[in-house]
């Protein structure tokens, strides 16, 4: 149940984050077409346009890059948990918030530590499942590799 709160908690965020850039982007359109639509001579037009396509752009890349840190926060904290309950010995806790660290942050290295928490609980299958995951997701360099 902690699992979904922290990953709700992260959608919810993310969401809401969204939308007000949602929000500010049609403002600042409506604003940008307004200039436009007054400007007295083309070149004049054109220049509203050109400013305004640049800052857009600008936001866009920077609200990717806020959103993109939420995630990446969200993936640390499920991983920072999963460590801890691993850590307590509470595996299959600990497997649950390893998976919901990899949904949200694809790195293949959750994925050998996924497999090797599945072997010290001893579902094979499993094990199998998630080290065959690794080795077709990870660099070709990953230490672990060897170990698979």
């Amino acid at each position: 149940m902690q699992s979904a709160t922290t990953m709700t908690k992260a959608f919810e965020r993310i969401n809401s984050d969204w939308f007000a850039f949602g929000k500010q982007q049609m403002e600042d359109g409506v604003a940008a077409f307004k200039a436009m639509a007054s400007a007295k001579s083309v070149h004049e037009a054109w220049e509203v346009q050109t400013d305004y396509a640049k800052s857009s752009l600008d936001a866009y890349i920077a609200q990717a890059t806020k959103i993109n840190d939420l995630w990446m926060d969200a993936a640390k904290q499920a991983f920072e948990e999963g460590n801890a309950l691993y850590k307590a010995g509470k595996l299959a806790e600990a497997v649950d918030k390893m998976k919901e660290s990899f949904r949200l942050s694809r790195n293949a290295y959750l994925l050998y530590n996924i497999g090797h928490t599945y072997d010290q609980l001893g579902q094979k299958d499993l094990v199998l499942f998630y080290y065959r995951k690794f080795l077709a997701a990870a660099p070709a360099n990953a230490p672990m590799r060897e170990s698979v």
